[in-house]
């Protein structure tokens, strides 16, 4: 969360001036994990930069922090030297064979000027974030509203971090929770504050009537193992873990034999629409545990909407391909809708003639379920400026519900019978909305080459690979004309879109394992004959993105 961001910073600043201190006194420099706590700021400490802050870079140490005309500046950099002085000697004192101390002479006589660097750009970088204000925290207020909800109940959060939590128990107790605890790898003694929250399933009800029974638990996953808290019936997720395992470990804490309710209820925080498009943590958690049927068992549903009942078993034993994040299926998925179409026209090869004829737009919406009725939208397929192709299942709110093609293809899947129903009335909103998702993550994630698991991403990784390894050395194949040509080639790949015939081409050579002096010759000769790029020019300008074809979904009546 924002706290711990800002609170990461701020050690960061601490921890380059407690090395420039020794750096500039010659003093032996420490090497190792410093502790957290000798580096945290206290409330009444400012450690951000002024706008008019030295910009002299030719400076060298902290010396150049203090080259400010302004006073108030000048005072505050000269008293997180101070800081750090102090900091270093309590290093000294007590971190006993916690650091290996090496002498200032042996780095670079540079690395003072990169530290004091550092500690600029980050003092503004805490400038642009200003204090951090919980009032202003929506996460916050949510899960205060869910307490409140609640406030009967017990309730486990947990968090990936140990700031995180620290920053949680003390904003709840400010606003009156007073049976809350945090829990981490620093805690003194986990168990015993488990035992105090979950008393009656560890039969330490006489231990939590001395010390004050717990009825609020934030803890980060050094409670996800070991320990039973079944006492408690909900969960809450403050934060998504990257990996699934770690959402089955938080539930089992409370999902086991003692459990008195008869249904454990997890709440999870999502990330904000932005940095998911960037991270695409929910897409990925979500597509692991919809697309990989082995991963959530019987009961346990993590998101709203996932229904699924499979087996823990393969996920525990780690069979194979159970946590892949599959990067490469966009490679498969033109086969498999091809195979698709096959079978369509096999089975009835009046379909081809029916569908060529089809006018240039046609109004197609499918009926789905009404226990589906959150996958509510429409299926939406563009092409960018950059010839890149993108596929997206868009809610009814216009917000993306997953971006895997089979999951798509599997959405759109309608038998021969089925009836088509009439656009629902924001239909072309909801496109519309989609297709501006698209167009923003195509810029901001994939960049010119589009997706990582598209031909000319592929391509060009590979050839650039290829050039890496030569080095210097050439062997009878790789002669200079051949790199020669090998760069431009890479270079076309980076500049323009590929043909299609070409990612056709490039896709099959790699699916089959093709060498690097097939591949290079097979690329090399689709440019040389004009058949890898459409290299652009005035009279052969970009188009503009297009909404190649849509789908609209609409719940049963």
């Amino acid at each position: 969360g924002g706290p711990a961001f800002i609170l990461s910073i701020k050690r960061h600043i601490l921890r380059n001036l407690a090395v420039l201190h020794a750096i500039e006194n010659g003093f032996p420099i420490p090497i190792g994990s410093q502790y957290a706590s000798l580096l945290d700021v206290f409330e009444d400490e400012d450690v951000s930069d002024d706008e008019d802050i030295d910009r002299d870079e030719g400076k060298e140490g902290t010396e150049s922090l203090l080259e400010n005309e302004d006073a108030a500046s000048v005072q505050k950099a000269d008293a997180l030297r101070k800081r750090a002085a102090s900091i270093y000697e309590s290093y000294d004192k007590s971190s006993g064979r916690r650091f290996k101390w090496l002498k200032p002479d042996l780095f670079a006589s540079s690395l003072a000027k990169h530290l004091a660097e550092d500690v600029k750009s980050l003092r503004r970088v805490l400038s642009i974030c200003g204090e951090w204000s919980d009032e202003k925290d929506n996460k916050l207020k949510e899960l205060k509203k869910l307490l409140q909800e609640k406030r009967d109940e017990k309730i486990l959060i947990f968090t990936q971090f140990a700031d995180t939590a620290n920053h949680l128990e003390t904003a709840l107790r400010k606003e009156g929770f007073d049976k809350v605890a945090a829990v981490t790898g620093s805690s003194g003694s986990p168990t015993e504050l488990a035992w105090r929250f979950s008393p009656r399933s560890n039969g330490k009800m006489s231990e939590a009537e001395q010390k004050g029974e717990i009825n609020v638990m934030i803890a980060t996953d050094v409670l996800s193992e070991g320990q039973n808290l079944q006492d408690c019936s909900i969960i809450v997720n403050f934060d998504l873990p990257w990996a699934i395992i770690r959402l089955i470990q938080r539930a089992g804490r409370v999902d086991r034999i003692g459990q008195k309710a008869d249904a454990i209820h997890c709440y999870s925080f999502l990330p904000a629409e932005g940095i998911e498009r960037i991270i695409q943590l929910r897409g990925r958690v979500r597509e692991r545990l919809k697309q990989n049927r082995e991963v959530v068992g019987s009961d346990e549903v993590f998101f709203e909407g996932d229904n699924h009942r499979n087996s823990l078993e393969d996920l525990y034993s780690e069979k194979s391909g159970v946590l892949d994040d599959k990067e490469d299926e966009d490679v498969d998925i033109v086969s498999y809708a091809y195979q698709v179409w096959k079978n369509a026209i096999k089975a009835n090869p009046k379909i081809r003639k029916t569908i060529e004829e089809l006018p240039d737009v046609v109004y197609a919406t499918k009926e789905i379920g009404r226990s589906e009725k959150h996958r509510q939208g429409a299926l939406v397929y563009v092409r960018t400026s950059d010839d890149v192709d993108a596929l997206a299942h868009v809610g009814s709110d216009g917000q993306i519900i997953t971006q895997s093609p089979k999951a798509i293809l599997d959405a759109a899947e309608c038998g021969p019978n089925e009836k088509a129903l009439e656009k629902a009335d924001g239909h072309h909103e909801i496109v519309a909305r989609g297709a501006a998702h698209l167009i923003q993550e195509e810029k901001t994630t994939h960049g010119a080459l589009g997706r990582p698991g598209g031909a000319r991403f592929k391509a060009y990784v590979r050839l650039k690979q290829i050039l890496d390894k030569q080095g210097d050395q050439r062997d009878l194949f790789f002669t200079e004309e051949v790199v020669r040509d090998v760069k431009r080639t890479n270079s076309d790949i980076y500049r323009y879109p590929l043909l299609q015939a070409a990612e056709d081409r490039i896709n099959r050579q790699i699916k089959l394992g093709a060498g690097d002096e097939q591949f290079i010759e097979m690329v090399v000769g689709l440019r040389a004959d004009g058949k890898l790029s459409i290299i652009q020019s005035k009279d052969n300008a970009r188009p503009d993105t297009r909404i190649l074809c849509s789908m609209g979904l609409r719940a049963s009546a």
